[in-house]
């Protein structure tokens, strides 16, 4: 059961995927983060993404086995903390560049200065936010595999719910 529920959410998530490449959402990450961290990101989602179905299919397999789940939990931190390596890139392109070259009587290096804000917070943001959804989506299949071992219920409560 393990092993369809992990290929239902990879389904679900493939048909969001390529919505996004319908509406052109790549060309507009690959425009918007200076830094391609994005790319890093969800290239990163995907391997791990498949390596959790060869996880589930094990455990689909053969339920009892103990499977080493850490690299993955790693993974799915490391998703968080490439995004928010990106938010301090970002931040340093906004705040480092932006006003080097200001004069305030002149509105052309005034717009040039809001321009190269906007890029800077645009890649802030966009790192950050697909570093928080990668990880929570890996996180989802992670509790998938390890909801997936039945437990045995103990003396104390295994009558509790039981007809008398």
């Amino acid at each position: 059961m393990v092993f369809w529920r992990w290929w239902i959410y990879i389904g679900l998530l493939t048909v969001s995927g390529a919505y996004c490449l319908y509406d052109n959402l790549h060309i507009w990450l690959w425009e918007n983060d200076v830094t391609k961290l994005s790319f890093v990101i969800l290239i990163s989602f995907i391997i791990v993404s498949l390596y959790c179905g060869h996880l589930s299919y094990q455990k689909h397999k053969k339920p009892s086995k103990i499977l080493n789940l850490e690299p993955v939990w790693f993974f799915s931190e490391a998703c968080i903390t490439v995004g928010m390596i990106g938010t301090v890139a970002g931040f340093l392109l906004m705040l480092g560049t932006a006003f080097l070259d200001i004069n305030v009587e002149e509105t052309e290096t005034l717009q040039r200065a809001i321009g190269q804000l906007a890029v800077g917070m645009s890649t802030a943001l966009t790192t950050t936010l697909l570093g928080l959804i990668c990880s929570l989506l890996i996180k989802f299949q992670l509790i998938n595999i390890e909801n997936s071992t039945p437990r045995k219920a103990s003396k104390k409560t295994s009558g509790a719910y039981s007809k008398k």
